[in-house]
C-alpha cells in the first residue's frame, strides 16, 4: 500500500521520513502536534462544562458525569466558573447564590462574560479552556511558519556548514524544562504565606483527607524526608518538582558546556537525529507508565474526590471498614440508627460497587451515570440476622473448617448440643468481587461461616432465607429503624446489599441501560498504558535503527574489515591478510 506524495511513492508507515533530516519542518510538526493536544484539551473542557450538572456534586460527582479534563483543572487550583458557581462550595454541598443560567444566555452573552474574566486575569474553567484554544491557534500558525521557512540560518555554523549541535540542544531543552519544573514547585505549589493562601504566584494544589470527604485548594509544604516518597503525601509532589528542577538545571548546564568523549559519542550515536527521537520517546513512555500506575493504584496526584475510588479500595473494604468504625463510635451514645444517619453520604456512596473502575469494561462508552442512572438518595443500611441453635452453630463451624459437609454418623458430638434456635446471629452479605458480573447471594456470620443464601436449586437448599427465617433491619433513614420480616423483601435487600450500600437512581432522563461503566480513572489508565506500550516499542524500533544504521544500510563488519587500511597487503583483497606480530 503506497501513498502518493506528488510523484514520489511512499508507504503510509514511512511518511515521517520526510522530516527525519529536516530540522525546520521537524519543529513544525512538533508545533502542530502541540496545537492538536492543546486544542483537544480546550474543546474537551468546553464540552464537559456544557454537560456538567453542578447542582449536587455529593451524590452526582464530576467523575460519574464523565468529566476527565475538569478534575485536572481543579487539581491545579481552578475551582470557579465564569457563570458564578464554585466547585469547592458545590463539593461541600453548599448553595451558591448568584449563579448565571448559561442555558438561557445567548452565545454573545456567554462570550462577554468569559471575556470579562480574561480582562480581569481571573482563571476560571472557561478562561482556561479559552487559553488552550488560543494556544492551539498560535502553535498552529507557528507550525505553518516553520513549515514554509524551513531553511533557517540557525541551522548553519559560522562557516556556512549545515550543522546541528544535538548535545547542546539537549542541554538547552533540559535547562528550560528544569526551570519550568522548579518554578511550578516553588511558585505554584509551595505556599509560604499560611493556610488558605496560594503559593508565590499560584494557588497551590487540591488536598483532601484519606477518604475524599473534604477538599480544598491550598499551598503545600514540601516533604524532604522519607515520607516524601509516600505516593499519598502531597508534600512529596512539591519536593519532587523542586528537587528535579534543581538537578535538571545542573544537568542542563553540564550537557551544553561539556563535550563527550569520541567513544561515547559514537557508541550512542549522538550525531543521529533518530537517536534523539529514540531518547525522547523513552522519556515519554516512562512518564506515561508512571501516571498510569499512580492513577490506577491511587495517589495524592489522583484524589478520590476528583477521579473516583480505586478498585483496590473496594477489594480491601476500605470504605466499609471506615464506615463500621464510625458507626461503632457513634452507636455508643445514640444507638445504631442515629449512628448510621450521621455517616457522610459521600462516604456511603464511595462504598458502592458501581463506582469501582474495574466494573465498567473498556468497550462500554459513556459516563458512569449511563449505567445505573443519576443517584438521588441513600436507601438505608440493611442488617440481617437469624436465630440458630447451638447445634447448627457448631455444625457450621466444623463444616467451614473441613471444607465439606458432615455426614450424619460423624455428628455424634453435635447430638449433645441443644437444637433450640435461641442464639441470634448477625449476618453480612458477601460483596460482589471486582471481576464478577454475577455472584451468588451468600450471608455469612462474623467468623466467615456461611449461614444463609439464596439457592440456585431450591429443592436441595439447606440455608435458604425462607427455611431459616432470616430477618432484616434498615438503619439510618431517620426516626426509628425499619424491621422487615417478609422473605421476598429480605431477599430483595440481600441482592442489593451485595453491591455495597443501597442507593436510589433516576434512570429516565439519561436513558441508563443498567450496565456498569468505568470511571475516568479507568479510562485514563487504559489510554496512557496503551500509549506507553506503543511508545516503548517505538523507542526500541528507532533506537535499533540509530545504533544499527550501518547494518540497515547494508554495510556490515565484513565490508569495513575489507576496507580497513593496513589489514591486507592488497586493499580489499581478503586473501592477502597480513600476519599479526605479537611483541
Amino acid at each position: 500500500m503506497a501513498l502518493l506524495l506528488g510523484s514520489m511513492p511512499l508507504p503510509w508507515f514511512r511518511v515521517h521520513i520526510v522530516v527525519l533530516n529536516d530540522p525546520g519542518r521537524l519543529i513544525a510538526v512538533h508545533l502542530v502536534h502541540t496545537a492538536l493536544v492543546a486544542g483537544w484539551a480546550g474543546a474537551m473542557a468546553c464540552y464537559e462544562l456544557s454537560i456538567l450538572d453542578h447542582d449536587d456534586l455529593v451524590l452526582n460527582p464530576i467523575w460519574r458525569q464523565g468529566c476527565l479534563v475538569v478534575p485536572f483543572m481543579v487539581r491545579l487550583g481552578v475551582t470557579e466558573s465564569s457563570f458564578g458557581w464554585d466547585f469547592v462550595r458545590a463539593f461541600a454541598g453548599e448553595s451558591v447564590p448568584g449563579i448565571l443560567d448559561a442555558s438561557v444566555l445567548t452565545t454573545y452573552e456567554k462570550l462577554s462574560v468569559i471575556w470579562g474574566d480574561i480582562i480581569a486575569c481571573r482563571w476560571t474553567f472557561e478562561v482556561v479552556a479559552a487559553a488552550h484554544i488560543g494556544l492551539s491557534g498560535l502553535c498552529f500558525i507557528a507550525g505553518l511558519w516553520h513549515w514554509f521557512y524551513w531553511d533557517l540560518r540557525v541551522f548553519y555554523d559560522a562557516r556556512g556548514i549545515y550543522l546541528l549541535d544535538l548535545l547542546r540542544i539537549f542541554g538547552i531543552h533540559l535547562l528550560l524544562a528544569s526551570v519550568l519544573c522548579l518554578l511550578f514547585g516553588v511558585g505554584h505549589l509551595w505556599g509560604t504565606r499560611g493556610f488558605g493562601v496560594g503559593g508565590w504566584y499560584g494557588p497551590g494544589l487540591w488536598v483532601s483527607d484519606a477518604f475524599g470527604l473534604e477538599g480544598v485548594v491550598r499551598p503545600v509544604t514540601p516533604s524532604w524526608g522519607a515520607n516524601g516518597f509516600n505516593p499519598f503525601n502531597p508534600g512529596g509532589i512539591v519536593s519532587h518538582h523542586i528537587a528535579a528542577g534543581c538537578l535538571g538545571f545542573l544537568a542542563g548546564v553540564f550537557h551544553f558546556s561539556v563535550r563527550p568523549g569520541e567513544r561515547l559519542y559514537r557508541a550512542i550515536r549522538m550525531r543521529s537525529l533518530e537517536s534523539v527521537l529514540s531518547s525522547s520517546i523513552a522519556a515519554v513512555f516512562f512518564a506515561a507508565f508512571v501516571v498510569a500506575g499512580t492513577m490506577w493504584y491511587g495517589s495524592a496526584a489522583s484524589p478520590i474526590a476528583l477521579f473516583g475510588p480505586t478498585r483496590y479500595q473496594w477489594d480491601s473494604s476500605y470504605f466499609r471498614n471506615e464506615i463500621r468504625r464510625r458507626v461503632n463510635l457513634g452507636s455508643v451514645g445514640g444507638g445504631l440508627n442515629s449512628a448510621w444517619a450521621d455517616i457522610d453520604q459521600r462516604l456511603l456512596f464511595y462504598d458502592y460497587v458501581g463506582n469501582n473502575p474495574a466494573k465498567g469494561g473498556l468497550f462500554r462508552a459513556g459516563p458512569m451515570n449511563k449505567g445505573e442512572g443519576v443517584p438521588r438518595a441513600w436507601c438505608g443500611h440493611p442488617e440481617f440476622s437469624v436465630f440458630l441453635s447451638e447445634r447448627e452453630l457448631a455444625r457450621g463451624r466444623q463444616e467451614y473448617a473441613l471444607g465439606a459437609s458432615l455426614e450424619e454418623e460423624n455428628t455424634t458430638e453435635l447430638q449433645k448440643l441443644s437444637d433450640k434456635p435461641d442464639v441470634k446471629v448477625g449476618l453480612t452479605v458477601r460483596r460482589l468481587p471486582s471481576f464478577y458480573e454475577t455472584f451468588p447471594v451468600l450471608l455469612e456470620d462474623q467468623t466467615g461461616v456461611l449461614r444463609a443464601d439464596i439457592p440456585f436449586r431450591r429443592a436441595e437448599s439447606r440455608f435458604s432465607i425462607e427455611q431459616l427465617g432470616v430477618k432484616c433491619v434498615l438503619y439510618g433513614l431517620g426516626g426509628k429503624e425499619q424491621y422487615i420480616a417478609s422473605s421476598s423483601a429480605v431477599k430483595q435487600y440481600a441482592r442489593r446489599a451485595q453491591l455495597g450500600e443501597i442507593f436510589e437512581f433516576t434512570r429516565g432522563r439519561i436513558r441508563a441501560d443498567g450496565v456498569f461503566r468505568s470511571s475516568p480513572r479507568g479510562w485514563f489508565t487504559f489510554a496512557h498504558g496503551s500509549f506507553a506500550l506503543l511508545f516503548f516499542f517505538g523507542h526500541l524500533w528507532h533506537g535499533s535503527r540509530a545504533i544499527f544504521s550501518d547494518v540497515y544500510a547494508g554495510i556490515g563488519a565484513e565490508v569495513l574489515e575489507g576496507l580497513q587500511f593496513g589489514a591486507f597487503e592488497k586493499l580489499g583483497d581478503s586473501s592477502t591478510k597480513k600476519q599479526q606480530l605479537l611483541l
